[in-house]
């Protein structure tokens, strides 16, 4: 199901504290209908504090929740059009999958179904999770992706407008982690609901979300789709925080109508950014360079501009690709990203002096 640009939930300056201390700051966020959204920050950042607001288990302490166009600040946790998915998925260990998923339809009061009706909407999620030959199962008789499964089954069950999940992935091993995110993301967008996910994993919010928000400190730093936020960080803690970079102090020295010119001490040519740049001649600001930006040779580039030399240091090798860390003149390390496409290729190796160089297009400037 395709999200639409209708929102579904709005976050309206909503802060909280605890103690007098800021765990959220006057965050505003609005998310669409059938949208898959991620809050993404390191430990402390506030994304959990905000989802459980957005759950009811905390009360904003300023500010407003709308979901589906009604105030829901003040409301109960099980009057909410929402369900959460706990990280530990919170499985009744003493009941079947199929009980499991059933008991949420079972505690329902206004609109109370019956046991065929039960039994329908439980075989039928059930299916939608490929977990229909399990249903007689305890979940100590399940691996980790089944009960993940079912957990999402019991979560989906009541039809809620919101489905909130709180790291989803983070109980699983690593190759499990990556079958299951794009399987957790088809049955979500299969349902149509809308959903907010927690989590620190970068790679995680990248590969679920429709688009993702950095928090830090409590605040909103950038919201954006996958591919924005990686590829033009709005500042040097986001571009630190998803993925690889490399970041370096440089003072501006020309603004050209094609281009913009940066000097750096960690270069002995200067640095060619695109056009645009909005600083005057003589600021200070960063430049980011993503690894697998960079082309290493062991050749002194022709360009009179955006290249550096140094001797490999390090070389992390990682099957498809390797990271060469390049150790300048200065102290300062570079990473590099080659792709591992040629088993007979001579490779660069430790202590090679080489050179690192990108073009134009490959640099993003950072303000702050």
């Amino acid at each position: 199901m395709t999200q639409s640009n209708q929102p579904m939930l709005e976050i309206r300056q909503v802060s909280k504290q605890f103690g007098g201390l800021d765990a959220v700051k006057e965050v505003n966020l609005s998310i669409n209908k059938g949208e898959i959204f991620a809050l993404l920050g390191g430990s402390g950042c506030g994304k959990t504090t905000l989802l459980r607001m957005l759950a009811g288990f905390e009360t904003p302490s300023a500010g407003a929740i709308f979901i589906d166009g009604e105030d829901i600040s003040q409301v109960p946790p099980h009057r909410r059009p929402v369900n959460m998915m706990f990280q530990s998925y919170a499985l009744f260990p003493h009941m079947t999958v199929a009980q499991n998923v059933a008991f949420g339809l079972k505690q329902e009061k206004k609109h109370r179904l019956s046991k065929p009706e039960i039994a329908n909407k439980v075989s039928e999620l059930l299916s939608l999770v490929r977990m229909q030959d399990f249903a007689e199962r305890k979940p100590d008789q399940l691996s980790g992706g089944q009960r993940q499964r079912v957990a999402l089954a019991r979560s989906l069950a009541k039809k809620p407008k919101v489905l909130l999940l709180d790291e989803p992935m983070g109980a699983l091993d690593k190759k499990l982690r990556s079958e299951m995110q794009l399987e957790v993301v088809d049955i979500i967008e299969a349902v149509g609901v809308t959903c907010v996910m927690v989590t620190h994993d970068q790679e995680e919010a990248m590969t679920m979300a429709n688009r993702i928000s950095v928090m830090h400190e409590g605040e909103i730093m950038q919201v954006g789709t996958p591919s924005e936020i990686y590829e033009f960080p709005n500042s040097r803690h986001t571009a630190e925080f998803i993925g690889s970079v490399n970041i370096f102090d440089a003072e501006v020295t020309q603004l050209e109508t094609h281009y913009s010119g940066l000097t750096c001490s960690d270069f002995t040519v200067p640095i060619q950014v695109e056009a645009g740049i909005n600083a005057p001649i003589g600021a200070k600001l960063a430049v980011a360079v993503r690894p697998e930006k960079i082309i290493m040779s062991r050749q002194q580039p022709e360009a009179m501009s955006n290249w550096l030399t140094g001797v490999v240091e390090d070389i992390a090798y990682l099957g498809g690709h390797s990271v060469y860390y390049v150790k300048l003149s200065n102290g300062k390390r570079v990473m590099s990203v080659g792709t591992n496409n040629d088993r007979h290729e001579q490779k660069v190796t430790w202590q090679d002096q080489v050179y690192l160089h990108w073009s134009n297009t490959s640099a993003v400037v950072l303000y702050q």
